[in-house]
């Protein structure tokens, strides 16, 4: 299939626009996942789906930026079913542990990052903060408060939900 990853940066989606093009969010994203990108062997993971059949999925709309800026398909993986970070990091996990790389880190928002990271060591992948160019001047204090308060709730929740799942032995939810 693929020789040895290096690097595995992980990069969450964000809103497509009505459109079909990537919000300023998603574009700061893949900006920020090429940037990470220093090792040799660095292969991304794009996930996100969509819950409009007229939009393309985040992954998609992902794919499509990487593949401009110069990146070999061979390199992209895809998760478009994945409509919510727990249903990301749960079927990126599964993708994570046949891909087997030496790092996986996670690219997204500064806001995001944190949940990102609990999780995924939650399901036993040690990932690493992929901290990107923060977009708090494009999104504006107030909502990028608002942003940072509903992560944390979120984190808190999604912690709760892992945690009942391994300790009943429940199957991950889709």
């Amino acid at each position: 299939m693929h020789g040895p990853i290096d690097n595995l940066v992980v990069i969450f989606g964000s809103r497509v626009m009505p459109d079909g093009e990537p919000s300023g969010s998603l574009r700061r994203r893949v900006s920020g996942a090429k940037t990470l990108a220093q090792a040799p062997r660095t292969h991304f993971l794009v996930t996100g789906g969509t819950s409009d059949p007229n939009l393309p999925t985040e992954a998609a709309v992902m794919t499509r930026l990487l593949l401009e800026a110069g990146v070999h398909e061979s390199v992209i993986h895809r998760d478009d079913e994945s409509k919510d970070t727990l249903a990301s990091i749960y079927t990126c996990g599964s993708m994570i542990q046949k891909l087997k790389p030496s790092r996986v880190i996670a690219c997204s928002d500064r806001y995001h990052i944190p949940r990102l990271v609990v999780l995924f060591w939650l399901i036993g992948i040690p990932a690493k903060a992929g901290w990107i160019q923060s977009g708090r001047a494009a999104t504006g204090t107030l909502a990028w408060c608002g942003y940072c308060f509903r992560d944390m709730v979120a984190l808190i929740y999604d912690v709760a939900i892992v945690v009942f799942q391994k300790l009943t032995k429940k199957a991950p939810r889709s």
